[in-house]
C-alpha cells in the first residue's frame, strides 16, 4: 500500500490499486482496527478495480475523543472528497456505522454507488447472551475511566479505541436508536437514500454484531437492500466478528459474495435504462 499523497484530513488514505477500469473501492475498517487489517480484502478487490483504504485517526497511539460523527464528518468526507469518481464503498464493524452518518450528507451520498457491511449494527447488543452484555458493559466503564478501551483486553485488534466512540455505540444499542447529531433516528434516513445495500452478517458473531442487528439495519434501507447470513450452510463456516472480514474462510466465500455485489452494481449502473 502506498500513502495517497492528496489526502487533506484526518487518518490516512491508502492506494491498494489504481488501476482497473471499474467503479473505485473505498474501503475502511472497525474499531480495534487498522488499514492492515482490510488490506488482504482490499487486493483481494484490487483485482479488477481502483481500491482506496481510509484508515481513522490515532491508529498506534493513545486515542483522541472522537465519535461516529466525527469519523462521517472527518475521515469518511475526506477520503470521498480526494476521489476522482464516485465509489463502492465497503466497510467492517464500526466503519460501516460511520459510513451511514457519512451519507446524511448529499455531497457525500453523490460520490457513492453502493455501501457494503460486514458485521455493522447498533441496536440489538441488550439481546447478547447476558454474561456477554455484561461484559461489554463492564468495558465502558473501564473505557470511561481510561478514556480507552485496551485492545489487549478486548482481543479484537492491535489498536486501543477511544471510549468517546464506543461509549457511544453502547448508548445507541441501549437506546435500540442510533440517534444522528442532530437528535434524529439515524434509520429514518436510510430508506430515502436509494443506496444499494448489501449488509453481511457471522452466523457466530451473537454480541457484538448480532445478526438480528445487522438485519434491522439492512432492512432500513428499504426492499431492494440484500441481507446474507455468513454460516456453515452457505459459506463454509459459521464467522465470529473477526473472521468475516479476515480469514481463509471469509476470502474463499465471503469476499467473492462481496465482488459480485459490486460487479452486480457496476452491470446495473451500466445497462442502457440507466444510462443518458
Amino acid at each position: 500500500m502506498t500513502v495517497h499523497t492528496q489526502y487533506q484530513g484526518p487518518g490516512r488514505l491508502f492506494c491498494v490499486n489504481q488501476k482497473g477500469g471499474n467503479t473505485p473501492v473505498l474501503l475502511t475498517h472497525g474499531t480495534f482496527s487498522t488499514a492492515d487489517t482490510c488490506e488482504p480484502l482490499a487486493q483481494f478487490l484490487a483485482a479488477d478495480r481502483p481500491v482506496y483504504i481510509i484508515e481513522w485517526r490515532d491508529r498506534g497511539r493513545r486515542p483522541g475523543t472522537f465519535n461516529f460523527y466525527d469519523l462521517a464528518e472527518g475521515e469518511i468526507t475526506s477520503a470521498l472528497a480526494a476521489m476522482a469518481r464516485p465509489v463502492h464503498l465497503v466497510a467492517h464493524s464500526g466503519g460501516g456505522l460511520a459510513m451511514c452518518f457519512a451519507m446524511l450528507d448529499q455531497a457525500n451520498r453523490a460520490k457513492a454507488c453502493s455501501l457494503t457491511m460486514l458485521a455493522t449494527q447498533a441496536t440489538h447488543l441488550t439481546e447478547a447472551p447476558r454474561l456477554n452484555y455484561a461484559a461489554v458493559r463492564a468495558m465502558d466503564v473501564l473505557g470511561r475511566m481510561l478514556g480507552r478501551w485496551p485492545a489487549n483486553v478486548t482481543g479484537l485488534g492491535p489498536s486501543d479505541e477511544t471510549a468517546h466512540l464506543l461509549s457511544q455505540w453502547v448508548a445507541f444499542n441501549r437506546a435500540r436508536s442510533a440517534k444522528t447529531r442532530a437528535g434524529s433516528d439515524l434509520f429514518d434516513h436510510l430508506g430515502a437514500l436509494e443506496l444499494p445495500a448489501l449488509v453481511l452478517a457471522g452466523a457466530a458473531d451473537l454480541t457484538i454484531a448480532r445478526p438480528d442487528g445487522c438485519r434491522a439495519l439492512a432492512d432500513a434501507f428499504g426492499p431492494t437492500a440484500q441481507y446474507h447470513l455468513c454460516a456453515r450452510e452457505t459459506d463454509g463456516e459459521d464467522f465470529t466478528h473477526t473472521r468475516l472480514v479476515r480469514s481463509r474462510a471469509a476470502a474463499a466465500s465471503v469476499w467473492p459474495r462481496i465482488a459480485a455485489f459490486l460487479q452486480q452494481q457496476d452491470a446495473a449502473f451500466a445497462s442502457p435504462r440507466n444510462s443518458d
